[in-house]
């Protein structure tokens, strides 16, 4: 129901045919106790991810050119004083799963310990 709805919505918006993309919930940790709630009817439930989630997947996910600009908004909407600070939170969302080194040096390089405490 809900793929024939999309399909409908996208037909009307000149969307391709797969805008509705639910592949991200593999990568999802699991619940986002911070999400804001926009929607929630029987059968349906739409929720915003907070900034402190999306931040932990774009930074697991670390795609340098492309999310560079949402990590280095997402880090100053979290608050975060520095990048050890930064990884923790990450670590605590994917606690079973390695943060790639890349993602350290993504962070090391936008947040440099000068750019930290700012």
């Amino acid at each position: 129901m809900i793929y024939r709805a999309a399909q409908r919505v996208g037909d009307r918006r000149g969307l391709p045919p797969d805008w509705l993309n639910d592949g991200v919930k593999g990568f999802l940790p699991g619940p986002d106790p911070g999400a804001t709630v926009l929607f929630d009817r029987p059968g349906l439930a739409v929720r915003i991810a907070s900034p402190r989630y999306l931040f932990a997947m774009k930074v697991l996910a670390a795609r340098v050119e492309r999310d560079e600009d949402d990590i280095q908004l997402l880090y100053k909407l979290c608050g975060f004083r520095s990048v050890e600070e930064a990884l923790d939170h990450v670590q605590s969302l994917y606690p079973h799963q390695p943060i790639p080194p890349k993602a350290h040096y993504l962070l090391q390089e936008l947040f440099p310990p000068a750019a930290d405490n700012k």
